[in-house]
This record gives structure tokens, sequence and C-alpha cells, in this order.
């Protein structure tokens, strides 16, 4: 009989104990096959732009990199729970898989039969998923449309892009969450069939041992880059060391997570303190299982934490940079014949105009970077927005020159002097010479600015859309507001102060880190809630035995409530202990690199925070007491002699 077909009759025969591994499995193609989805859509929208649309192939193309941000996350939650399911249906089948030992069946064989099984499940959960991702896709885009990502309603790709994605995912998540089941599952002796204790060893595997400690080793490296390197460029450490922190702790789990729960327990009081013991005789005698149930929790605390606190330091770093550089007392946002009105009014000593437009750099390698640019006066801009160089000098920012964020230089690897050529608005081409590389100041100035004379010569329809304005010297910023509303009376153009100006620039910042955070983390939280229920569910419904065992031994139906609640409280503290360690420390050297040149407020967003870790607890306890409160009144202590 080939490893196949026995593949196919324990699927067909056994299937409930992959049940949790199919439903991870499902979630994971179907996030992923969405995502598919909505990504084809989007190349198909952006393919229809012409040249001078740069404004709306910006909007889709950030949409489409919070989108590969979400399905990078969801992915790698789906190998983490596909992982701790399959290790959860091997030692179920422990007796089973040592019983084929026993009548001749090879480790290899054993071990092909398990990757067999997961391949079978992982097509028909990759075709479920791609069906309903298709399915679900019309109303992704509406909702996307609904919510202003996109300009306008995507349509669906006559095409179908979602088995494409989900079939292959599936396979490949499942053989690699599978990997490790099956090669246990190929160490088994004969003799496991004649065991009866489920008890495991603590120590873990030289392969896994070694792939946590490097990636351990690997995290701390970043971390301590975060700590020296400063700059922007922390912000990206911060999204990525946390992925690092999770796979090596995972890796590590049988030997961390049972130690930190003891350590939770030390630290939390208890009346009930022999449900408090048994839950941590459980943890200590299974500690591979520990390791599963902690991986999901561990996986969203540090994830899910690191990017809120993340987002909350760069907004508040922005904001601090945005007060210390602009100098202006009122900012007037749109309007027709704003600047001739603002001239009328004689309030302002300077006034400098911001004017944007599209253009087209073309790299030494002949690659096409569209942008949306900035047309600006150096002197008046240095004045009303502090514009300095870094690099270079602000003063050649004269002619055909431009100028660029020191991060958007560090993406392109562009230099001071280097000369690009840009396709403009009237269609001319043109070298341009980088004459400096400017502070990051997203909220006062683009990422790429250049000289009013650029937009003068070859962007004549574009128009000055916003002004920074530095008063008179005496004159209050009320009287200057209130001149100004009565000079631009009727052009549809707004004045604000500079408090409330920075004040809306703020929030509307937050509420663009918000609407990012429920995009990258609303489909990978949800997949995360339903894998650490789906976990815990396994985990107890394999323990029935024991259950039955400690009910015979005269445990009530509610010592063993409390027991299995305590050992989730215990194994879901552990993990959003190392999920909050993590953030912190990522968090705090943030700050420190962001805070180095200059100091600003930190607003920690409790609220969020608190949520996820009380999210994490409710989930943790509802899916640990649910199914054992299921059991419990279906046993009876005479089956722990059947």
């Amino acid at each position: 009989m080939s490893t196949l077909h026995l593949s196919r009759q324990t699927v067909r025969h056994a299937g409930a104990s992959y049940v949790g591994s199919g439903v991870a499995l499902v979630l994971g193609s179907w996030l992923i096959a969405l995502m598919v989805e909505l990504l084809v859509a989007a190349s198909d929208y952006t393919a229809t732009l012409g040249p001078d649309q740069t404004e709306l192939r910006t909007q889709v193309d950030d949409l489409v990199a919070a989108v590969g941000v979400t399905a990078a996350f969801s992915g790698f939650l789906s190998i983490f729970v596909v992982g701790s399911t399959f290790a959860f249906a091997v030692t179920s089948r422990r007796r089973e898989l040592a019983l084929l030992r026993l009548v001749g069946a090879t480790p290899r064989q054993v071990r092909r039969m398990v990757l067999g099984e997961a391949a079978l499940i992982a097509i028909i959960a990759g075709a479920i998923g791609a069906l309903l991702a298709r399915a679900s896709a019309p109303g992704l885009l509406w909702l996307a449309a609904s919510w202003g990502l996109t300009p306008e309603r995507l349509t669906l790709a006559p095409r179908w892009p979602a088995p494409v994605a989900a079939l292959p995912f599936g396979l490949v998540v499942a053989l690699l969450g599978a990997r490790t089941a099956a090669r246990r599952a190929a160490r088994l002796a004969p003799a496991e069939a004649l065991r009866d204790s489920a008890a495991e060893t603590t120590a873990v595997r030289p392969v896994r041992l070694t792939i946590g400690i490097v990636l351990l080793v690997l995290a701390v490296v970043a971390l301590v880059a975060m700590g020296s390197i400063g700059g922007e460029i922390t912000l990206v450490l911060g999204i990525l060391t946390p992925e690092l922190v999770v796979v090596a702790l995972t890796c590590l789990g049988p030997l961390v997570f049972p130690a930190l729960a003891r350590l939770v327990a030390s630290l939390v009081p208890a009346r009930d303190d022999v449900a408090r013991r048994l839950a941590l005789d459980t943890i200590r005698a299974a500690p591979s299982r520990t390791a599963s149930l902690a991986a999901p929790t561990l996986a969203i605390s540090a994830i899910a934490g690191s990017l809120l606190l993340t987002l909350s330091i760069a907004a508040d770093h922005d904001h601090a940079v945005t007060s210390s550089h602009l100098a202006a007392t009122v900012v007037v946002e749109g309007g027709e014949g704003t600047e001739d009105a603002i001239a009328r009014s004689g309030v302002a000593q300077v006034v400098d105009a911001s004017t944007t437009f599209p253009l087209t750099l073309i790299g030494p390698d002949g690659e096409r970077l569209p942008e949306e640019v900035e047309a600006l006066d150096p002197a008046t801009a240095s004045q009303a927005r502090s514009l300095s160089a870094r690099e270079g000098s602000i003063d050649d920012l004269r002619g055909a020159s431009i100028a660029m964020s020191r991060s958007y230089a560090f993406d392109t690897g562009y230099d001071v002097g280097q000369v690009l050529q840009a396709e403009l608005p009237d269609g001319t081409t043109s070298d341009l010479r980088i004459a400096a590389f400017i502070d990051d100041a997203p909220s006062l100035h683009g990422d790429v600015v250049v000289s009013a004379d650029v937009a003068r010569q070859h962007a004549p329809d574009a128009h000055a859309d916003r002004w920074f304005l530095v008063v008179d010297e005496g004159l209050s910023e009320d009287i200057a507001v209130a001149r100004l509303d009565d000079a631009l009376d009727g052009t549809g153009a707004v004045v604000l102060p500079r408090t409330q100006w920075l004040a809306n620039t703020d929030a509307d910042v937050r509420r663009s880190n918000e609407l990012s955070l429920w995009i990258v983390l609303g489909p990978a939280g949800t997949f995360a809630a339903l894998a650490i229920t789906n976990t815990l569910l396994m985990g107890s419904l394999q323990r029935r035995r024991d259950l039955v065992t400690l009910r015979l031994l005269g445990a009530t139906p509610r010592h063993l409530v409390r027991m299995v609640l305590w050992e989730a409280g215990l194994v879901t503290g552990a993990a959003l202990a190392a999920g909050t360690a993590s953030t912190a420390l990522i968090g705090g050297l943030i700050y420190r690199a962001l805070s180095a040149e200059n100091p600003f407020p930190l607003s920690v967003p409790w609220v969020g925070l608190l949520a996820i870790t009380g999210a994490c607890l409710v989930i943790a306890g509802a899916g640990a007491v649910a199914p054992v409160r299921s059991i419990v009144r279906r046993i009876r202590p005479a089956e722990a002699a059947a």
C-alpha cells in the first residue's frame, strides 16, 4: 500500500484530528487570496492611469503597500498556527503512528504519510479559501472605496487570480507547518504504542534550538542597530524585528514558556491554589503543547503591539518636527485668487507658497519613478518652514534643480550633485541636479521638492494651493486671521492659525495611522483570534482521557474548569509577558533614536495595547473553558478504566 493511499485513507476516516489545521488553512488561504484579488484589481486600475495622474497612482500604490504588509502578516501567522495544529494532530495520533512503526513502517514512510495528509488537506482548504475570496472580493472593493482608500470602486478582475494564490499558498504553508510534526512522527519508536503516559520531554531538538538561537542573535543585532543608527530607518527595523523575536521564542518555546508561566503564577495571588498547582503541573508536563498554545498569542501581541506603539511614536515625532520647523503664524489652504488676496491684506512679511504637480524621475538605470513634487522658493521656505539642507545647499535650489528628503535619498540611493532626467508636465524632458538633502517633514513639505523656476517653466497650469505666512511684527495672530478672513472672503480659502493647523495636521496623521492599523491588523488580528481559539479547542479535546482520570480521582467539574482556566491564563500571560517585553524594548529604542536630535513627549497608546491584552485573555479563557465544560458534562469517572 502506498503512503499516498494511506494518507487519503487517514484524511477520510480520521479527518477530525485535522479539523483545526483545515480551518487554519482555509482562513489563511482566504486572506491571501482576498489580498491578491485586491492587488490585481489595483494593478488593472493603475494601468489605465495617465502619466499626469500621479496623485491617483500614489493613492492606489499606498493601498497596495498596506495590503502587501497585511498579506505578509497573515502568511506569517498562518505558518505558526498550521504548525501548531499539525503538532497537536500528530501528538493526538501518537499511538496510531507508533502502531504503524510496530507493524513495519519505516520512519521515512511515516514522514511521507503525514506530509501527504498535509498536502491533501491543503488542496481542499486552498480551494475553499479561493471560492470564499472570490465571493467576498466585491465587498472588500466596495469597502475600500467607501473608506476613501481608492479613488473609486475598483473592478474585480475577470480572470481568477484567487486559486492561483490560494492553492500554492495553502500547500506551502501546510508542508512548512507539517514538516516538524512529520519529523516528530517519524522518530516515534514502536514501543510508544504501549505507553499510557503523555508526558513530554523539555528538550528542544538541536536544529530547532540552533534556529532559535540564531534568530534571537539576529533580533539582538537589530535591536542594537535600532539604538545606534538613529533616524527614520529605525521605524523599518521596528516593524521587522518583532517577527524575528516571535520566531526565535517559538523555536525555544518548550524552554521559555513553562518558565514564564511559573513566573506569572508567582506574581498572581490566588485563593484557589489547588487549581493553580494542577495547571502548573500540566504546563510542566507538556512543554511542547504549552509552546503551541502560546505561539499565536505571542505573535499577535508582539507584532500588533510593536506596530501600534511604532506608529504612535512616529506620529509624535512628526508632530514634534512639524511644530519645531513651522515658523509661520498663519496657514492658508485652497481657494481661487488666494495669493492676490493675501497680498492685498498686507498682513504678511513672508508669503511662502507651495505648488504641487506631477513629474516622472528617470534614474541612471532607466527606472521610472512617478512623483507628486512640490515647487517652492527656498528663501521664503527657509523663513516660514525652516527648510534647511543636511547635505548640499538649499540656496542651490534654483533653476533646473531638485532636493529630496534624507529617507527618500536613502531608499533610492541618489547622491547630492547627481543629475536626474525628469519628464515634466509640458511633455519635455529636462536634467535636474540634486542640490540638497533636506530633513524629513512630510506634513510641511514633500519628499521631493523642486525650484519654483521649474514650475513656472514646465508646469504653467500648476497653481499654489497652500501658503505659509509670517505676519508683520507687532500684529497679533487673532488680528492677522481676522484681516485674512475679510480679504479672502469669497475665494473659498481656509485660514488657520498656527496652533489650529498643527492640531488638524496631527489629527490627520493619527487618523491615517489608525486606518493603516485597521487594514494591516484587522485581518491578521481576526485570524490570530480564531487561531488562538482553534489551538485551545484542539488542546482541550485531546485531553479527554486526562479529564476523565481527574474525575476518577475526585475532581469535580468545577475543579476542572478552574484548572483549565488557570492554565489558559498562565500560558496566555506568559505569551503576553514576552510580547509586552518585546514591544516595550522596541518602542523604547525607536523613541530614543528619533528623539536624539529633537526630544518630544511620548504618548503611549494605552487603550490599544490594553485592548490587545484583554482580547487575548478573554479569547483564551473562553476558548479553553467552553470545550472543557462540554466534555465534563458528558463523561463519567468509570470511563477512565475503558
